[in-house]
């Protein structure tokens, strides 16, 4: 799907205290329409010793792919509907 904008907006140990996992979360933007969605996943720490910040996100984006597709073919259907669209009546 074209137009869509995939953006880091949490990276972070978790939990607090005694963390296990990097929490990753991904916002998802359909620049046609501007809707937006989030994802969140967690990555054990242990497979991410050795890996760069970008790598440890694309971990976390292919573990959510059944998630992600779901949000691009909702955003597919949501650009072929009139919802939304400014509708100007003749006078």
């Amino acid at each position: 799907m074209n137009d869509i904008e995939y953006k880091i907006i949490r990276y972070e140990l978790f939990p607090k205290e005694l963390p296990t996992f990097i929490v990753v979360g991904i916002s998802i933007t359909d620049l046609t329409t501007n809707n937006v969605s989030c994802i969140e996943h967690l990555v054990p720490i242990s497979e991410t010793l050795g890996k760069t910040h970008n790598e440890v996100c694309q971990i976390a984006y292919d573990n959510s792919k059944p998630q992600v597709a779901k949000i691009l073919e909702n955003f597919s259907a949501q650009r072929t509907s009139i919802v939304g669209y400014t509708f100007v009546p003749n006078d």
